[in-house]
């Protein structure tokens, strides 16, 4: 699954790194991803005074872009959160079984998804006066690997920060323009699942399909044993619920 949200506050970029929230930290912390990250000098581990830095709209020489501002909602868009989440059975799998592969798995279903979010990049250009999307296939990204829920149960998932900035083609870093990339949120959704399944029946795992939008969970693993370790999921339908709506009426993204 793959949900995602906006950051207006770069002061909780300090909750990625916080000992004290379980939900955003782990041991060995981020890495960066993305072309533009890599123009940038990004490589490795992710360090709080940088990533804070960069979600300012601040590039590593000093130089400040302006960031996108809605004036509707009083705030302005420093990056996006895009959470892949793993299926509840490829969690239990990789978790609780102690399968490293899986773990693996689910990384490089990440990477491919990031790969297809930069295909749909873009940037503001103006050409004779008039303002053009153009695509720059580039993005600075962070990404935390966590494996636990809110509700503490295992959850395999990583947060993949998105900063808003992007480098166009005359070398200028400017804010993106994220019509584009939000228009195929589903798709890269759809990538991740894809990209996962099929690692994982490299692995020799058997999968079977939960909806016509390519969820799937592991087919050793019934539906009794997954319930176990989701009450995480169970919060989430009895508010639906409440709400008078079904997961399947609710937006994922």
């Amino acid at each position: 699954m793959l949900t995602h949200h906006a950051i207006e506050n770069p002061g909780r970029a300090a909750h990625y790194f916080s000992a004290q929230d379980d939900y955003y930290t782990k041991e060995e912390g981020g890495i960066w991803l993305g072309a533009g990250a890599q123009r940038l000098g990004l490589n490795g581990d992710v360090d709080t005074a940088r990533f804070r830095t960069l979600l300012e709209g601040r590039l590593p020489d000093g130089r400040l872009i302006p960031m996108t501002f809605n004036v509707s909602m009083a705030a302005k868009r420093h990056g996006w959160d895009f959470t892949f989440s793993a299926p509840k059975s490829v969690s239990m799998q990789a978790l609780i079984a102690g399968d490293h592969a899986v773990i693996e798995a689910h990384s490089k279903a990440v990477l491919a998804a990031v790969a297809l979010m930069e295909k749909h990049v873009n940037a503001r250009r103006k050409v004779s006066g008039r303002s053009h999307r153009e695509q720059t296939g580039n993005l600075v990204a962070a990404a935390f690997q966590h494996e636990l829920s809110r509700a503490k149960d295992p959850q395999l998932h990583t947060h993949v920060v998105v900063m808003n900035m992007t480098e166009r083609g005359d070398g200028q870093w400017r804010a993106l323009s994220n019509e584009e990339l939000f228009r195929h949120t589903k798709l890269i959704g759809a990538a991740y699942r894809a990209s996962l399944a099929r690692e994982l029946q490299l692995l020799g795992y058997e999968i079977r399909l939960t909806d016509k939008e390519g969820g799937f969970e592991l087919a050793h693993i019934n539906r009794a044993q997954i319930e176990a370790f989701s009450e995480r999921s169970r919060m989430i339908e009895e508010a639906l619920s409440n709400r008078g709506k079904t997961r399947g009426e609710a937006s994922a993204l």
